[in-house]
């Protein structure tokens, strides 16, 4: 990519949201947010540390800065943090592209 003279860097498209709400989350070492269904399509995009995810199948998953998770509209799932952990959680309706 060589837009406004930069390089070395990629975008890649994942999706447009429509009526988002943005928020940014942190959790504690040993924070948890408990298991509940998503409003509407969630993306789950950590900044800083390491969260554990899991969605409908209860699978723990571990991301870390840089990694996110999505979520369906009504899909269980839940959030926990070991050392701690700072994210961004975008919402909304997702229209894939």
């Amino acid at each position: 990519m060589n837009t406004f003279g930069s390089n070395g860097s990629r975008v890649a498209g994942i999706g447009a949201v429509t009526d988002a709400h943005v928020a940014a989350l942190s959790l504690e070492r040993g924070g948890v947010i408990a298991r509940h269904p998503a409003v509407g399509h969630q993306l789950f995009v950590v900044v800083s540390g390491t969260a554990e995810v899991s969605g409908a199948d209860a699978a723990p998953v571990t991301i870390t800065a840089g990694q996110a998770a999505l979520w369906e509209p009504d899909e269980s799932h839940d959030t926990r943090s070991v050392q701690g952990m700072t994210a961004f959680v975008i919402e909304g309706t997702l229209e894939r592209t």
